[in-house]
């Protein structure tokens, strides 16, 4: 079951690995996430759409919505990631988000 405020946002891009990213939604609602799919506009040759927003009854976002709020969108989960399907490619990144530090010392 899902909680609500705990939003997997999870971005597919055109890669071999999109077609199972089902298998990666099933995992984090499995933990609790309710999951939204973000694909990039080539993506949506390699997943199901129609599959995908109804295992996880939200819409595939595929297009940039000019004035949406912004808010933070944050790295795969940690408990995910080792089970995420992926290519041979080198491990996520897992990083906080930036946040401004002191201006540039002014002390001559």
């Amino acid at each position: 079951m899902t909680q609500p405020g705990k939003v997997l946002y999870i971005i597919v891009c055109a890669a071999g690995p999109a077609p199972d990213v089902g298998r990666l939604v099933t995992l984090a609602q499995e933990a609790g996430w309710t999951v939204q799919i973000i694909a990039t506009p080539p993506a949506l040759d390699f997943i199901d759409v129609a599959e995908l927003e109804k295992q996880t009854g939200r819409p595939v976002r595929s297009h940039y919505r000019n004035g949406a709020p912004r808010s933070a969108i944050r790295a795969i989960p940690t408990e995910l990631a080792d089970r995420a399907p992926h290519e041979t490619a080198p491990p996520p990144v897992f990083a906080r988000p930036l946040r401004p530090g002191p201006g540039p010392s002014t002390a001559s």
